[in-house]
């Protein structure tokens, strides 16, 4: 797999950060659905791995920052250093160790306002 900011047209971003196998029972439910598949990986690419020029107001640093900031949040530290990976290609460490900080002030368990 090649990195978060740098997949090639092969990789699936799905299979990596949910950790399917090729071959496994997941992968064969997954490849019934090819198109699904296909839109799934296609919309990663263009929101998040986008071709220069970027035609969007909201610059890239910006999305990896809130997919970073998300990933965070459902602690699913995997993904998060997936996309904070992505992140320090694009913008300072400052942005990455504020994420971090403003994730973990929103932790918290469910259910609200109760």
């Amino acid at each position: 797999m090649t990195s978060a900011w740098n997949p090639s047209e092969t990789d699936d971003v799905i299979d990596q950060l949910a950790g399917i196998q090729p071959g496994s029972h997941l992968d064969a439910v997954r490849r019934h659905r090819l198109q699904a598949r296909a839109q799934a990986q296609q919309s990663y690419l263009a929101l998040l791995a986008p071709r220069a020029p970027l035609s969007s107001q909201w610059p890239l640093n910006e999305r990896l920052a809130v997919a970073a900031f998300v990933a965070a949040l459902h602690q699913q530290p995997q993904v998060q250093r997936f996309y904070r990976d992505a992140l320090a290609t694009q913008a300072s460490l400052a942005l990455g160790k504020a994420i971090d900080g403003e994730a973990a002030q929103g932790l918290a368990r469910g259910p609200y306002g109760q």
